[in-house]
């Protein structure tokens, strides 16, 4: 799990993806989130949304009824409800209606159970969508790890003799 979140953690700082990513934060772990220091409850919510995305429905904030049906909340959790709203339209409503990248979009899609399959290849692509196209980070990557110098024309023909060398073996087992 470690390795997971450095990994993430390090995907959001190089891709600027600190300002979109709020949304995913846990509610109850929220350092930001004022109510959050004061009422130990929303770390103990057992019934409530997990995290500020769950509040969410076509970029909207839902009503407390919605919720409430959702959740299975009663009556006493409105006032937890107007904190969260409050906490939404105050200080995330730029990134509520600001255009997210594919992978946070991937993750929103997943919390709203849109996307049921081809989860780990709707990841790789976002973060391939990240990263660009471009192997140039790969290639730098491996210099660094190995210290040494790779050429352009070492790498290209090192990806033609790669695809060649796959597509020999794949039609092989035919």
């Amino acid at each position: 799990m470690d390795i997971s979140l450095k990994i993430w953690f390090k995907l959001i700082a190089e891709n600027d993806l600190k300002t979109q990513s709020r949304l995913l934060r846990w509610i109850g772990f929220d350092s930001e989130f004022m109510p959050n220091r004061i009422d130990k409850s929303f770390k103990n919510w057992e019934r409530g949304p997990t995290i500020f995305l769950e509040l969410l429905r076509k970029k909207k904030i839902k009503s407390f009824q919605e919720v409430k049906d959702q959740y299975h909340l009663t009556n006493l959790d409105q006032y937890r409800y107007l904190q969260l709203r409050n906490y939404l339209e105050q200080t995330m409503r730029g990134v509520i209606n600001g255009r997210r990248t594919e992978i946070i979009e991937m993750f929103t899609a997943t919390y709203e159970s849109k996307l049921g399959t081809k989860l780990i290849s709707r990841l790789y692509k976002g973060v391939e969508d990240l990263k660009g196209t471009d192997t140039v980070y790969i290639k730098e990557r491996w210099e660094r790890d190995a210290n040494i110098v790779i050429s352009v024309d070492e790498w290209d023909n090192l990806f033609f003799i790669l695809e060649r060398t796959w597509v020999e073996e794949y039609y092989k087992i035919f």
